[in-house]
């Protein structure tokens, strides 16, 4: 295991937790904006992982109700004040799996935690991942060395991203939950040793794996592993109007409560490089809304202000890209046709101008970003 990368994160969690005595905690959001500022894109995705480990093992909790409440245990407690090594056991079915993932969609995800050497949380090298694997695939040579020397006769890639992959989309779907136990089991064998080598003369918190029993459903709307998809980064563009400042303010906290990244300028310390700001969110994040009011328009199109600066991006990256639905136009005040700049017409959005519909389309539009389906689509010949 990466344990440098893995103190770094679990360094970050317990930081918030180094003044509460057992039971006492913070709610949730806390923790994930303060991550939201410190990590990438990148990083995030492994600080939710690691975050929902800490939770598997129990060492914090966390409630079902609300607004999640995370809270310390006993077992957080006595890593916190002891001597202990923490034993980040894992369990990759209840971070990866879910029945509506397609199998290399898992498969790309558990690649991001298992597979770069020397940067990978929990790196496989291939000989463990051939032999966890085998028993699932008879037909497989009887050894990771036989393997081998069969791809490089076929003159087939030996890159393990590649072989790990095709012998992944090879187990049966009902295989897929058993195999992702037994690598857990093996790479929690594997922490077991080299945290033993480690530090032989001190005691490791020697904890069973309580994954078996926690069930995603018990953290419903944490955003686990998989945070380009669970977590959306979203981007707010729109004008500086006394009229919409405090609405598109509330938008944007509401849409970071469902769970969503969502960036405005606001957000951002005074003395930030706003120009920088704009252009980085709008290049990196996966969506971008656009608020259309008269006003908008009109500074989209004078060719001044932050405005045009933003409309000048989001115009070159859809002339580049004319099939993108990066960009979504929210209507707020006007019509279409009165508020929308040219550089995103036709495009399909939402109508916020009617304040009593505000609760109908906010649903539908948090559906959209986080990729969810928001209409039943019949299939062809009713099959």
């Amino acid at each position: 295991m990466n344990q440098d990368k893995i103190k770094n994160y679990t360094d970050f969690i317990f930081s918030f937790f180094k003044d509460c005595k057992v039971g006492q905690g913070l709610f949730f959001n806390s923790i994930r904006f303060s991550a939201e500022k410190k990590f990438d894109r990148q990083q995030l995705n492994e600080f939710f992982f690691m975050f929902n480990i800490i939770i598997g093992n129990q060492y914090l909790s966390i409630d079902n109700e609300g607004k999640q409440f995370v809270k310390l245990t006993q077992q957080g407690f006595d890593y916190l004040y002891g001597d202990e090594i923490l034993m980040p056991y894992i369990s990759l079915n209840a971070s990866l799996y879910s029945n509506n993932r397609k199998p290399d969609e898992i498969y790309n995800e558990l690649w991001n935690y298992i597979g770069k050497e020397n940067d990978a949380l929990y790196y496989v090298k291939g000989s463990l991942f051939y032999n966890v694997i085998k028993p699932f695939l008879p037909t497989l040579p009887p050894t990771y060395g036989l393997y081998t020397n069969g791809l490089k006769e076929q003159r087939k890639s030996t890159s393990r991203v590649s072989w790990y992959r095709d012998l992944f989309l090879q187990l049966r779907e009902e295989d897929i939950k058993l195999f992702l136990d037994e690598l857990s089991e093996a790479i929690n064998s594997e922490i077991e040793k080299e945290l033993s080598e480690l530090a032989p003369s001190v005691d490791v918190l020697d904890t069973t794996p309580a994954f078996p029993e926690v069930q995603k459903e018990d953290i419903p709307s944490l955003p686990i592993a998989g945070v380009i998809e669970k977590v959306p980064h979203v981007f707010i563009s729109y004008a500086w109007e006394i009229a919409q400042d405090d609405w598109v303010l509330k938008l944007s906290n509401e849409l970071r409560e469902k769970g969503i990244n969502c960036q405005i300028d606001k957000y951002q310390e005074h003395g930030t490089d706003l120009v920088n700001f704009m252009r980085d969110e709008i290049r990196n994040s996966d969506r971008v809304l656009v608020i259309l009011t008269p006003k908008y328009k009109e500074k989209a199109e004078s060719g001044r202000g932050g405005a045009s600066y933003e409309g000048s991006i989001m115009s070159h990256a859809i002339y580049n890209e004319q099939s993108t639905t990066k960009f979504i136009p929210l209507l707020r005040e006007g019509s279409f046709d009165l508020s929308c700049p040219d550089f995103i017409s036709g495009r399909k959005g939402f109508d916020f101008s009617d304040d009593g519909r505000y609760e109908d389309e906010f649903a539908m539009l948090v559906k959209v970003l986080k990729g969810e389906p928001t209409i039943k689509i019949a299939s062809i010949g009713g099959k």
